[in-house]
């Protein structure tokens, strides 16, 4: 008479091991594709669905510079004829300087944005050749199969420990492509946010700027990081790359306690900062 038991466990150890091999031989594609969904995710919807956002970019870049025109004539309106806006002893070279300043990095903003990802994605590809000196082929896929029977060998809780680490491996894609689309509402968000350049306190652009530089560094390390839990499940150190991949998923509020304390920031500056966004566009 069957035992049902060993049957349903080795039908579940077949369907956990063919998705673990399909995800671990997924894994290098994954990887080569997350850094342009990341830093580029208009390229990228333009090479994969056909998305052009020529259009959109130009519709931002268009409505910026009339705001930018407009705040600094405002602005100095009020400024030296009404005296009902900012301070009237100031040098009116101050204030021509920052209109300048937002003026031409609204027009070079997508220049500034391509060298800033490009300086990641070399800080990546540097890193993870690193990791690749341990003698670990990652892209054989016996090594993988290894792993993988390896795993299946050791009982079904150890089975199970590999069903989290794929889970944890899909939240964090979910994460890339996330990251990869507030990145490209911050670049194109750049131009707007060019028109507090005018203001001595630079308005909401200081805010875009960190945001930005967090969410570079964050992709930087969430990669690194996945490529490193990777290597451990290889070698067998299950717990770590688990561990390791989680860290990757926490990587944002991990930075973002860092950012936060090297502003000097706190409740009530951000409280300021967002009081005087609106009162900006209202003006």
């Amino acid at each position: 008479m069957p035992n049902f038991k060993d049957i349903f466990l080795e039908g579940l150890e077949g369907v956990l091991s063919s998705l673990i091999n399909q995800a671990l031989g997924a894994y290098d594609k994954f990887l080569c594709n997350i850094v342009q969904v990341a830093l580029h995710a208009d390229r990228y919807m333009k090479s994969s669905i056909g998305m052009n956002f020529d259009k959109f970019y130009a519709v931002i870049y268009s409505y910026a510079i009339c705001l930018i025109v407009l705040k600094y004539l405002k602005k100095g309106f009020s400024t030296y004829i009404l005296w009902t806006d900012g301070d009237p002893d100031l040098d009116p070279v101050t204030m021509c300087i920052g209109f300048i300043k937002a003026l031409i990095i609204a027009i070079s903003y997508s220049t500034i944005y391509n060298t800033c990802a490009d300086i990641t994605n070399d800080m990546i590809n540097e890193s993870l050749s690193s990791l690749n000196t341990a003698n670990i082929s990652l892209d054989t896929a016996n090594v993988i199969k290894l792993a993988v029977a390896g795993l299946l060998n050791r009982g079904l809780l150890w089975v199970m420990i590999a069903l989290v680490y794929m889970i944890l491996f899909i939240v964090l894609w979910i994460q890339f492509i996330k990251r990869g689309m507030e990145l490209f509402i911050l670049k194109a968000g750049i131009p707007l946010a060019c028109v507090g350049l005018i203001d001595t306190d630079q308005g909401v652009f200081k805010v875009f700027s960190k945001k930005i530089i967090q969410e570079l560094l964050t992709v930087l390390v969430q990669i690194v990081m996945l490529k490193l839990s990777l290597v451990l499940m290889i070698n067998s150190h299950y717990m770590f790359g688990i561990a390791v991949i989680h860290f990757a998923i926490k990587t944002p509020q991990f930075l973002s306690e860092f950012i936060m304390m090297s502003s000097g920031g706190s409740a009530l500056t951000k409280v300021s900062q967002t009081s005087m966004l609106i009162r900006n566009i209202s003006k």
